[in-house]
């Protein structure tokens, strides 16, 4: 930790920079090069939940031969913190004490819909996601268990690749789900994902702001989250998608059996949230808003 921080001390000082983004780094790192860096812009980026438990870990056995003792003495430090959601913003201020934005996650926007989905083959359902303990996909898999008895011919196609370490649990998720037409897929382009599927199932844990259902919506892919992080601003119940209360697997599976009843409002829905995916969501309103933080407008980048 400490020689990682160095390194990038030596990188900064090399280059001459102006500004330094933390974007998912090891809190002591962070502290660390903040601690060498006190006259430089410094940006911490949060991805979500899992940000603040990093902290929390950290500053309950802070570093002995550093004198920032709590999250607010780090704060002190920060030119500012960026959080991807709304209802981040209050936590991240009383937790750092440090000016605060928000700037929601983006990627790029379809110009149109060339994605072609035919009503005659059996629904397709999917979810793209880590497989670790962390995301819960049991959850996912109950509500599935309850919801296909009232389903009409349907495929749970599941994308991704156990984290390391994770390899038990991938296991258990596929004997869990026994019984159920599940397709195990392994690690797939998103891109590829999504034009398989008509929706898009996601049990949105740690509580962040997804990439993976902002990929839906822009392919016109319609999603089915919980109510965590982000999703709550993705997502317009009803209109661009759905949400389920976090942990509640029965609603989960109501959701689930009602959207997949009727393929042609999965359509409709998809297509308003492609919508609602360019007017808020656009990887150029993302890159814009940190160009403006950055202070890098009219530089040319």
């Amino acid at each position: 930790t400490i020689a990682l921080a160095a390194w990038v001390v030596a990188l900064v000082e090399r280059v001459a920079a102006q500004s330094v983004v933390f974007w998912n780094a090891i809190t002591e790192v962070k502290v660390r090069i903040a601690d060498q860096l006190p006259f430089l812009r410094l940006f911490d980026v949060s991805p979500g939940e899992m940000y603040f438990r990093s902290l929390d870990n950290y500053f309950t056995h802070p570093a002995r031969d550093l004198p920032y003792l709590t999250p607010q003495d780090y704060g002190a430090l920060l030119q500012a913190v960026v959080v991807k959601y709304q209802a981040e913003a209050p936590l991240a201020a009383e937790r750092l004490g440090a000016p605060v934005r928000v700037i929601s996650n983006g990627v790029p926007v379809m110009r149109r819909n060339t994605v072609s989905r035919s009503l005659r083959r059996p629904l397709r359902v999917g979810t793209l996601v880590r497989l670790s303990p962390d995301k819960k996909v049991e959850l996912l898999i109950d509500a599935l268990q309850r919801a296909a008895p009232r389903m009409p011919a349907f495929e749970f196609l599941v994308g991704g690749q156990p984290d390391p370490g994770a390899e038990d649990y991938a296991r258990s998720l596929q004997l869990r789900a026994a019984g159920l037409p599940m397709r195990w897929m392994g690690y797939v382009p998103s891109a590829r994902f999504m034009s398989a599927i008509d929706l898009l199932v996601l049990v949105a844990e740690p509580a962040g702001c997804p990439n993976t259902s902002l990929e839906a919506m822009a392919a016109g892919v319609p999603v089915l989250a919980t109510t965590v992080g982000g999703m709550i601003e993705q997502i317009v119940h009803g209109e661009s998608g759905w949400l389920a209360p976090r942990n509640d697997v029965g609603a989960l599976a109501a959701l689930l059996e009602s959207a997949a009843a009727d393929r042609h409002r999965l359509r409709e829905v998809g297509r308003m949230a492609q919508d609602r995916m360019r007017r808020a969501f656009g990887i150029e309103k993302m890159r814009d808003s940190y160009i403006e933080l950055f202070g890098l407008a009219g530089r040319g980048v």
